[in-house]
């Protein structure tokens, strides 16, 4: 699905989010093609939000919001973009996207576990 200049790269499910897993999710995605920006919400996960980390990435120094996106940056050169609090619909075309998932497909059919549901959201994506 793309929307303007955004699209899904990479679908992935677990039972169990960690910021290891997510990070892991991250090389997978990068290994041919590294975007410049990587939008996510402002989970726990991510680290500490709230005081800017100041990093050194090609020479400037840039802010980050937490030690994930610092991470992001120092490592990767990819800028984390987390949604300002208070802002709901800042995230709108993922919301969309994830509420598209729900009414369309899941809410539909039963899923018997973890690899069906991984198998069910790849086509309809591709769809």
């Amino acid at each position: 699905m793309e929307l303007a200049s955004r699209k899904v790269v990479h679908l992935h499910v677990t039972d169990h989010p960690t910021l290891e897993w997510t990070k892991q999710q991250i090389r997978n995605v990068c290994f041919e093609e590294q975007p410049k920006f990587l939008s996510h919400d402002n989970d726990g996960k991510f680290g500490p939000f709230g005081r800017p980390l100041r990093v050194e990435n090609a020479g400037e120094r840039v802010a980050c919001r937490s030690a994930f996106d610092a991470r992001l940056r120092t490592e990767m050169g990819i800028r984390g973009i987390a949604p300002p609090y208070g802002a709901p619909n800042a995230a709108a075309d993922i919301e969309r996207l994830i509420g598209t998932f729900r009414r369309e497909c899941l809410d539909r059919m039963l899923i018997w576990n973890e690899r069906h549901l991984r198998r069910v959201l790849t086509e309809f994506a591709a769809w």
